[in-house]
Parts: C-alpha cells; structure tokens; sequence
C-alpha cells in the first residue's frame, strides 16, 4: 500500500448530519434469480487516500476481502447496518461527504454431492452525500 491510514482524513465522518443513504445490495444469478444481502450487515467507510487505494485493488481483483478493517484505527470510522428482507439499508444523519459502501450477498448451489459457495463481497463506487438530501445506491456487479 502507497498510503497509509490518516485518521485527520476522515474524523469528518464523526460528525452528525442530515444526510441520508438509502440503497439496495443484489446480485443476479446465472438463471437471472435476484439475491439480495437478507440479513447481512453493510458497512458504510469515508473516503480517504487509504481506502481510495484498498477500494481500487479491490474491484481490480488484487484485494479479495472487504475495504474497512485493513488498518484497524480506520474500523472505528466506520457505520453499519444491517439488510432488510429485501436487500435494502438506510443510513440516516450522515455529514456530507463521500463513501464507500459494501456488503455480502451469498448463497449456495447444489454441486453433485456437496453445496457450493456462490456470491461475496460486493462494493459500491464512491458515494457523495450532500445535506438535507437522500442518496439512493445500488450495491450490485
């Protein structure tokens, strides 16, 4: 990694605001079922140098897990929800900002004997938030 965690670079996410996301995290099977992320948590990490750079070797394929917990003084930045039955989130009294947000979408498929893992961790782009606005995201691939 080129950066390293600044906690100056996102003590702004402390903050309490009048943002708000709202979103959805899916996925879409072979056979075109939508999964959603029923019951899973999402975390909701501001953007910095350090987790522009983790977000981008992640969607490059060279990060495998998720974005917030690589530096463990940035976890304490973070926000969290949990998925409704539907796949949707809500994160209410954010300042504005920017953001990333992941989740887990997973499920299994019958594999001859044995049941195999399909989905996994999926990311959103960077979210901006603006005050008194709701932001709507899709998490998805």
């Amino acid at each position: 990694m080129k950066n390293a965690f600044d906690p100056n670079e996102v003590k702004w996410s402390l903050e309490r605001g009048t943002s708000t996301i709202k979103g959805q995290g899916f996925l879409r099977t072979v056979g075109g079922e939508v999964r959603t992320c029923a019951g899973y948590p999402v975390k909701l990490v501001p953007y910095s140098a350090y987790t522009g750079e983790i977000y981008e070797a992640s969607i490059s394929g060279q990060l495998t897990a998720g974005i917030a917990n690589k530096d463990s003084a940035s976890g304490a930045f973070r926000k969290m929800t949990q998925c409704d039955a539907q796949g949707n989130f809500e994160f209410t009294d954010l300042p504005a900002g920017r953001w990333f947000a992941e989740t887990i979408v997973h499920w299994q498929v019958p594999n001859g004997y044995i049941m195999s893992n399909q989905g996994g961790w999926i990311g959103s782009g960077i979210i901006t938030t603006i005050p008194n606005k709701v932001t709507s995201v899709l998490i998805t691939r």
